[in-house]
This record gives structure tokens, C-alpha cells and sequence, in this order.
């Protein structure tokens, strides 16, 4: 028996890999996604070193590491990125985005633990990275040699696609950032406008942003190091947060992963007070909260207010996860710091969820089979309501035309409206039905990649195709010189042959003129001309 334990404890220690995460956005919904993913992978035997803003601080993983980068905040609070997001234009974020990239990139790399590791021996077998516009991690996998798999919690952005080689059309699948009504029947403006975006997204990707973060990097790695864009390039795998209920349908390549219920856990007892609460709400419960990463601040003390006087007059009461100062709370409102968000919404006495529209926030909402009504305010959050009014689960309310009418009328419609819960019912259940869970799925890929160095047997030949030869565009050029080369030479012929016609045409219309001027009219028999 004892030399049969041996043998298998050699054989766990002989495929133990080493495995380095780097979640580099200070967002705590972009950390918790993939939590479960490096707690699974630390219990299977691999030693896993993680670079996080939000360290999770379990000391019963053993195999577990965090780097804390909790400092990253404080860049994102100095540029206000998402207050310009949520308040003013598109164009006013990204006016803002190049000084914040900047800035995350020299205090991400500042961080003295960061630094250790940069300048050290270690070795690690798979990097696991976070793809968003915040690109710059994605030179650990060149510092340490090994393979990558970019991650990311929701769908990736467009020139990540392009990168990897999945399918990019402003028209067939539109960024997410870019608000459009209906994605299915696209306007010719929006049509527009979203090939636009694509051009200039790419334009100050790899002109603009790219290079202010390897500026930076540079000062760190040294002058050899490649550029963000070819590193992207050697990228084995990508695992996005998306399912067809929540986005809309894209092709992708063997190599890109969806993975949108992996940071779902099994229920959980809910705190005494919040069960009791719950239960005791015998006309139902609304749930109201606005996510991690929009503030109490975002509204006015007219529309808390307005907001407040609504549920004063609906017959149910409300669990909000906010912290609203001065201002009076109506006694069927109860306001908390922080609430068990999940398990709250798989209570059976919750009748709807109001929420900002994060992706995380409709995959628990689905999943509970719990109606929503979405108050959007930045990022995929305005793709993310279009979505779920399309699918038939749930309903906007602009953040800035909230009145108490407004708010009792869309809150009201969709408890009432059986169709709404059925909907979310019907949807939450396609969402899970599937043939293997999203982390056990995960799992797989990352030892999948571990086991072969690298997934690049299942790259698309378009991951190295120029822009010009992916659209076609040389190709529609020659037809273009084709026509234009044909109607130059066909020009003094038609000239001559359309100058013949004129002629002909001239002389049957004077033939014509002159014989009806020159006819002679016959009178029938019986007839009389008057």
C-alpha cells in the first residue's frame, strides 16, 4: 500500500505546474471571475502565483501566492475614468484612458513585490493574463518564456479578437463599448458609426495606447523587449465571459474559450437577519444594486430621492446594497454596505433585480430566473441592457430621465407581466444547461496548454494576416483598377458609339416630324368631320 501512495504522490509532484495570474484591473467584478479558476487549480497540486487588487487571503491554500497591487486604485481614482464614462461622451473616457494607462502601467510595476519577481529567477510553465485596453501584463509571458492564456470577464475587446484571429466585423459583432439599439438590424448610421469606432479603436490602439505602456515597460524590461502588439500574437488561448444568452453570437476559433458561469458557487445560508427579512416580505422582495465600480455618489440627492418615494409607494419591500447619507429611508427599504448578492437572488421571495448591467450582475440574475430592470452607465453595461431587452428578461431606465413615476411604472410592469420571470426562467436554464461545468472546462484548457508548451496547432492562418489582406482590400483594389482601367479605354468608344446614336436618334425624329406633317388624312364613308 505504501509504495502504491509514493508512486502517486511522485506522479502529482511530476505534473505539479507552475502557474503565474496576473488580474490587473482595479476592479474587484474582474478579480472575482476567476477566483474559483486559481483555488481549483492550487487544490489539484499546481503552485500558483497570482497578481491581484483584491488578494482573497484563504491560508488553507497552501499552493496558492498573491502579490497584492491594491495601489493600482489609487491610479484609477486619479484620472476619474469612470465618473467621465458614466457622466459625459464616449470621447471624453478616452480622452482620459492614455494618462490612466500610463499611470496603472508605472504603479502596477512599482509595486516592490512586482518588482521582485520581474528581477528574479523564477520560472513558471503558463502565464494567465487579463486582456483589456490595460495590455501591459502581457510581458510577463515574454519575461518568463512560457505560454499565455489571455482572460478576461466579459467578451474581449475587438483588436484582441483581430489579434487571435476570431472573426471581427463592426456589423456582425459591434465592440462592446459602442452603444447600438438593436444589433441584429443595425441602422445605416449605426452601421456607420460602428465601422468608424472599429478604425479609430484600432488607429489608437497600436498608435496611441499600445506604445504609452511600452514606453514604460521599457524602463523595466530594457530596450529588446517586443512590442505588446507581437506578443499578443504568441498568445496560445483566450477564455471570454460570454454565452449566448447574454451576447450576441460570434465565430470563434478552437482556441477561444467561453467560460460565463465559472465564478458561480453553490448557494450558500444567508446571513440570519437578511433570511428573516426575506421571508418575512410576504408580497415580495425588490433587490437594488449598482455593482462594484458605480459609486453612491453617481446620483443627485433628486433622484435618490425620487428613487426612494418610488419604493415608498410599491408594495414590496427593498434590499439595496448601497450607502445613501442624509437623506430619509422609507420603511420598506432596507439599506446595507454589502450583501450576498447570489444568494439573495435565488431566493424564492425576490420578485427583481435593479441593477447597473454588468455582465456578472445578469449571469446571477439569469441564473436565479430573476427579471431586471438596468440602469447602464458605462462600458459593456449600455450592450448588456440592448441584450436583455432583445432577450425578453428585462427592461432600461435611463439614468437620467428618473423620475418616482418612471421608476413605479418600469419596476411595476415587470412584476406583473408574468412574461418577464418566465422569460428569465427560461433563459437562466439554457444559461446552465451544459455538458461540463465552466471550471472543471477551464481546468482542462489550462493543462491542456501546460501539457503541450503552447496551443498554437490551433491557431487561424488569419492571426497573421496584414489588415489589407484580412478585409480584401488589395483584392477589391485590383477589381477597383480593373474597372477603372476598362472605363478609360472604353471611354472614346462610347463617346463614338453614343454620338452615332444621337445622330440616329436626330434623324428618325426629323423623319418622323416631316411625315406627320406632310400626311394626308382619308375620311371613312358616312363619316362627317365637323
Amino acid at each position: 500500500m505504501k509504495p502504491f501512495l509514493v508512486v502517486l504522490i511522485i506522479l502529482k509532484l511530476c505534473y505539479s505546474a507552475k502557474i503565474l495570474g496576473v488580474i490587473s484591473f482595479p476592479s474587484y467584478s474582474h478579480q472575482m471571475f476567476y477566483r474559483p479558476l486559481w483555488r481549483e487549480l492550487s487544490l489539484r497540486g499546481h503552485q500558483v502565483t497570482i497578481i491581484t487588487t483584491d488578494p482573497m487571503n484563504d491560508t488553507s491554500l497552501t499552493n496558492l501566492t498573491e502579490i497584492n497591487t491594491h495601489v493600482t486604485y489609487e491610479a484609477l481614482a486619479r484620472h476619474n475614468i469612470l465618473d467621465a464614462a458614466a457622466e459625459a461622451s464616449l470621447g471624453a473616457a478616452v480622452s482620459l484612458l492614455g494618462g490612466l494607462l500610463q499611470d496603472l502601467t508605472k504603479t502596477h510595476f512599482n509595486v516592490p513585490e512586482v518588482r521582485k519577481l520581474i528581477n528574479s529567477d523564477a520560472e513558471f510553465d503558463l502565464v494567465m493574463f487579463e486582456t483589456q485596453i490595460f495590455a501591459a501584463p502581457i510581458v510577463y509571458s515574454w519575461r518568463f518564456k512560457c505560454p499565455s492564456i489571455g482572460v478576461t470577464s466579459f467578451d474581449a475587446a475587438m483588436e484582441y479578437h483581430y489579434n487571435l484571429g476570431n472573426l471581427v466585423h463592426p456589423v456582425v459583432n459591434p465592440d462592446f463599448n459602442l452603444y447600438v439599439k438593436n444589433t441584429s438590424h443595425m441602422s445605416y448610421f449605426e452601421r456607420v458609426k460602428s465601422t468608424v469606432y472599429s478604425v479609430l479603436l484600432n488607429y489608437y490602439m497600436y498608435n496611441y495606447y499600445y506604445p504609452i505602456q511600452e514606453d514604460v515597460l521599457r524602463g523595466f524590461f530594457g530596450s529588446t523587449m517586443p512590442s505588446l502588439w507581437e506578443m499578443t500574437k504568441n498568445v496560445s488561448m483566450l477564455f471570454i465571459g460570454t454565452h449566448p444568452v447574454l451576447h450576441d453570437v460570434r465565430p470563434i476559433n478552437p482556441h477561444t474559450i467561453t467560460l460565463s458561469t465559472i465564478y458561480l458557487k453553490p448557494k450558500k445560508p444567508l446571513p440570519t437577519s437578511i433570511q428573516q427579512y426575506l421571508e418575512e416580505s410576504q408580497n415580495g422582495v425588490i433587490y437594488f444594486s449598482l455593482g462594484t465600480n458605480v459609486k453612491d455618489n453617481v446620483f443627485n440627492s433628486e433622484k435618490k430621492n425620487a428613487i426612494l418615494e418610488a419604493f415608498a409607494e410599491l408594495p414590496y419591500n427593498v434590499l439595496m446594497k448601497a450607502h445613501w447619507v442624509n437623506i430619509r429611508i422609507p420603511k420598506n427599504v432596507r439599506m446595507e454596505k454589502w450583501l450576498p448578492q447570489h444568494d439573495i437572488l435565488r431566493h424564492k421571495n425576490v420578485k427583481l433585480f435593479i441593477t447597473q448591467g454588468g455582465i456578472n450582475s445578469l449571469t446571477e440574475s439569469l441564473s436565479s430566473g430573476v427579471p431586471v430592470l438596468i440602469i447602464p452607465f458605462f462600458g459593456d453595461q449600455l450592450t448588456n441592457t440592448q441584450k436583455a431587452i432583445k432577450m425578453g428578461y428585462g427592461l432600461k431606465l435611463d439614468k437620467n430621465l428618473i423620475t418616482t413615476e418612471n421608476v413605479k411604472e418600469k419596476v411595476t410592469t415587470l412584476i406583473k407581466n408574468p412574461k418577464y420571470r418566465e422569460r428569465a426562467d427560461e433563459l437562466g436554464k439554457i444559461l446552465l444547461d451544459q455538458p461540463i461545468s465552466d471550471l472543471d472546462k477551464a481546468v482542462y484548457w489550462v493543462e491542456y496548454v501546460i501539457r503541450y508548451k503552447g496551443a498554437h496547432h490551433l491557431r487561424s492562418n488569419a492571426t497573421d494576416l496584414p489588415l489589407y489582406q484580412y478585409y480584401l482590400l488589395d483584392v477589391l483594389m485590383l477589381f477597383l483598377a480593373i474597372t477603372i482601367v476598362l472605363l478609360v479605354f472604353m471611354y472614346r468608344p462610347l463617346k463614338m458609339l453614343l454620338r452615332y446614336l444621337r445622330k440616329v436618334i436626330v434623324i428618325a425624329c426629323k423623319k418622323f416630324f416631316l411625315w406627320y406633317n406632310n400626311r394626308k388624312f382619308v375620311t371613312p364613308k358616312g363619316v362627317k368631320i365637323v
